[in-house]
């Protein structure tokens, strides 16, 4: 019986050391068809300089970088996880709507810079450095400067 658990928790752990952290660079045709048509949608006058998938376990993540600096990670169907814009602010339609609200009632002089989203909550960085949490109902839960 030792024999048996020994030999599939070596399995297990060659499968980990194999499929944990491979990283590679891939072309814009090999994203998901959701973050192909985003990346064009939004950003279109943007080329993107490198789209790279992360594996791990079982999970991939795809990162592209655009020619302004613009920073998205999406998931693997390829909705979005994560936008950072270095030179623009986070497009408007990408921002859910009472989120959008609630900044523009706000912080009116400010922009969305970063947009992240979770399993629990939405993170909002803007460009007078405060940064909002808000659960999935769009509450304000927290904010940091």
């Amino acid at each position: 019986m030792k024999k048996i658990l020994m030999a599939i928790l070596s399995v297990v752990l060659i499968q980990n050391v194999t499929l944990a952290d491979s990283e590679r660079l891939i072309s814009t045709e090999q994203l998901p068809a959701a973050a192909q048509k985003l990346i064009k949608t939004y950003f279109g006058t943007q080329t993107v300089t490198y789209a790279k998938v992360d594996g791990y376990m079982f999970d991939v993540d795809y990162e592209v970088r655009l020619s302004d600096g613009t920073t998205i990670e999406f998931d693997r169907k390829g909705n979005w996880k994560n936008i950072e814009c270095k030179q623009s602010s986070v497009p408007e339609k990408l921002v859910p709507a009472r989120i959008a609200e609630y900044v523009s009632m706000n912080y009116s002089a400010a922009k969305i810079l970063k947009i992240e989203r979770n399993k629990r909550s939405y993170e909002v960085e803007l460009s007078n450095r405060l940064e909002l949490t808000f659960d999935l109902k769009f509450n304000l839960v927290n904010i940091d400067d």
